[in-house]
This record gives C-alpha cells, structure tokens and sequence, in this order.
C-alpha cells in the first residue's frame, strides 16, 4: 500500500527541459512557479532568471 502512494508521488516529478538555457531540471508541475503558456503548450523554465529572460529573446 505504501509503494502505491510512494509511486504516485514520484510521477508528479517530471524531467523537463528549460527553453532558454538547455539544462534538464526536475519538475513538479503541480507547485512549479516558472511556466508559460503558448497555445495550448506548457513552457516550464528551470530558474526565475530564464523565465525573465524569455522577455528580452521575444523582441
């Protein structure tokens, strides 16, 4: 029974990469802070520093 609820939260943590800079981080999609929506597509970005940069390679 523990390794059901064990499990379920590891699935909640997910390998993403950051659109900006490349590096691969761990994600937890459910509490993560630097995410962007283009359409219908989620961008999760690993550092708030990334996030701010998006900004500036949109213009």
């Amino acid at each position: 029974m523990e390794e059901k609820q064990e499990q379920k939260e590891c699935h909640k943590w997910l390998m993403q990469i950051c659109p900006i800079c490349g590096k691969e981080f761990a994600c937890n999609k459910t509490h993560h802070v630097y995410m962007e929506r283009v359409g219908r597509k989620r961008l999760y970005y690993c550092s708030y520093s990334c996030f701010k940069l998006r900004l500036y390679l949109k213009k």
